[in-house]
């Protein structure tokens, strides 16, 4: 349950920063054309996020992953 109000929190504090972006007028001359798109920064972060959320789990983890019974197989006296 946790995890749904903290989704819903940054999805709803997202919201309102795309919104507050349309709403309040601004003088801005951007340097890159994609950066003329109302809420590019925002979406480009967010899909950037979870690229970086699904190579760590599926390609890092298995590799760095470790067996669980790692200590119980030594052979020391």
């Amino acid at each position: 349950m946790e995890e749904k109000k903290l989704i819903l929190t940054f999805s709803v504090l997202g919201f309102l920063s795309i919104l507050t972006e349309i709403i309040v007028p601004v003088d801005y001359h951007p340097y890159y054309w994609w950066h003329a798109f109302i809420g590019f920064d925002y979406i480009f972060g967010a899909i950037g996020g979870v690229i970086l959320i699904v190579v760590a789990k599926w390609i890092l983890f298995p590799i760095v992953k470790r067996d669980k019974n790692i200590y119980e197989g030594s052979n020391e006296e």
